[in-house]
């Protein structure tokens, strides 16, 4: 077996009875991307974003000539608040790793890469307001983050264990642990904390507050069905899974304090051998399974592939027609899509991707535009594309009426060693 975490960042992951597909639409140019505003610092990959509970956009990036990673706060009209350097001492490496984790008051930045003369994993808090708060927390592996503490796995006794920090105040403990021979991942919600193990026949769930660790998924419950992998998502404080089978059938279950046993929910759309799940999420309304098709012999290029959601409602409706399944984009042959993800607003869930086009000079970044798409239960929005030529293209959240990302650009004529500034996108 082998889990994915969709986060909702996420994210934050349909299907039909009725199966609809809708028509090849046309790209349209995107009216309503705002922002813009480039500003200092002048980072390198690799960078991160989230959005503040308050709105501020907090960017981290590589400083490279400084060996320095900073943060800076943008609004959401894409102006520069402030700019801060968060932490010291530190240099690029190929397996260099960078996350903005949305804290009670402001962000958590992580870095994973060297620091002085050692590989680290540590995490800075700055707050809406660009302050640093304390110094830097030595963290451990897996890390996630809850409105009001982040917590990570600690590997020593022979067993693994969840520790947990508060962003404000001092440690707390976690019950939290793993005997035996399994395979441990953390996932967060709002406030709670699952760790969910992983073992030969099935899966355990434990949750903050909860007695004894709870089977989740057991093999036997789906005789003559191999699994093909099985992926994680949150919404709020409810964990859920997604069940893939080597022969394409979708298979959901959340763990609710009021069914904390709920059955499995088999959906109606069935995926084709070679589809690829790239994010699974939920919002309030709705599971959402976005997953790719290749496009075969249409192409010249092998990795050319359409887009494709399954959305469901949640809980266990009887009524199977409320499920849908739909093609989000067409297979381009000039584009490469990917990484993938999504968001949820007010009224709408948004699946999100980098396209990337084939270089025209050696000084062509290699992003092209983000592409996204809205869809609810009803009509699909129109799929847009905002072209920005970038080095990189990260997810920073979602607020109840736009959901935004940051771009890396160069300057014309530039490579990827020169420092470069960012560009906040929202949509849709």
């Amino acid at each position: 077996m082998r889990a994915r975490v969709a986060w909702v960042v996420a994210l934050a992951a349909l299907l039909p009875a009725c199966h609809r597909r809708s028509p090849a639409p046309a790209m349209v140019p995107d009216g309503g991307a705002r922002a813009v505003v480039e500003a200092a610092p002048m980072f390198s990959k690799p960078i991160a974003a989230s959005r503040t509970p308050s709105g501020v956009i907090v960017v981290a990036g590589l400083v490279a000539d400084k060996h320095s990673i900073v943060a800076e706060g943008l609004a959401t009209s894409g102006a520069a608040l402030w700019s801060v350097a968060v932490l010291d001492g530190v240099s690029w490496g190929a397996n260099a790793a960078l996350r903005v984790l949305p804290a009670a008051a402001g962000a958590g930045v992580l870095w994973r890469g060297s620091r002085g003369d050692k590989a680290v994993t540590q995490l800075v808090t700055v707050s809406a307001k660009g302050e640093v708060s304390g110094a830097p927390l030595d963290v451990g592996v897996a890390p996630c983050a809850t409105d009001d503490r982040i917590a990570w796995l600690d590997r020593s006794k022979g067993e693994v264990r969840v520790v947990t920090w508060p962003w404000v105040g001092p440690p707390s403990p976690s019950t939290l642990g793993l005997k035996g021979e399994r395979d441990p991942t953390l996932v967060c919600g709002n406030s709670k904390v699952f760790l969910i193990g992983e073992g030969e026949d099935d899966i355990t769930v434990s949750a903050d507050g909860a007695d004894a660790p709870q089977v989740f998924l057991r093999d036997r419950d789906f005789p003559g069905q191999e699994e093909q992998e099985h992926d994680a998502y949150v919404n709020a404080d409810v964990l859920g899974m997604v069940r893939i089978s080597t022969g394409g059938q979708l298979d959901v279950k959340e763990l609710t304090p009021a069914q904390p046993s709920s059955p499995w929910r088999r959906l109606s759309t069935k995926l084709l051998p070679d589809d690829d799940v790239v994010a699974v999420d939920a919002d309030e309304r709705a599971l959402a399974v976005v997953f790719t098709r290749e496009a075969g012999d249409r192409c010249a290029s092998s990795s050319a592939e359409s887009v494709h959601v399954a959305r469901a409602p949640r809980g266990q409706p009887t009524d199977a027609s409320a499920e849908s399944s739909f093609e989000v984009a067409p297979y381009d042959c000039d584009r490469d899509r990917g990484p993938y993800w999504t968001g949820g607003t007010r009224d709408a869930m948004t699946v999100a991707w980098v396209e990337r086009a084939p270089k025209v000079e050696g000084t062509s970044a290699p992003i092209a535009a983000l592409a996204y798409r809205a869809f609810t239960a009803g009509p699909l929005a129109e799929l847009h594309r905002i072209e920005v030529p970038a080095d990189d293209i990260v997810p920073a959240g979602c607020d109840r009426e736009r959901c935004y990302a940051v771009a890396l650009v160069r300057a014309p004529g530039t490579d990827d060693m020169q420092p470069e500034a960012v560009r906040l996108l929202s949509y849709p």
